[in-house]
């Protein structure tokens, strides 16, 4: 039998909230991300690698 690694099985769990919370839509979750880093940008406070590369 297959041992679970627990710390695996709690990364998995999190996971899965996660997704559900976008009813299981990676577009919905995408548009999500995003949108967070829109606003990341906009706040100045972080770098971004295709900032960096320009």
């Amino acid at each position: 039998m297959k041992k679970t690694d627990p710390l695996i099985d709690e990364i998995r769990q999190i996971r899965h909230e996660i997704s559900a919370e976008f009813d299981h839509d990676p577009k919905k979750m995408y548009a999500y991300y995003k949108q967070v880093e829109k606003e990341l940008k906009a706040s100045g406070q972080y770098t971004f690698l295709e900032d960096q590369q320009a």
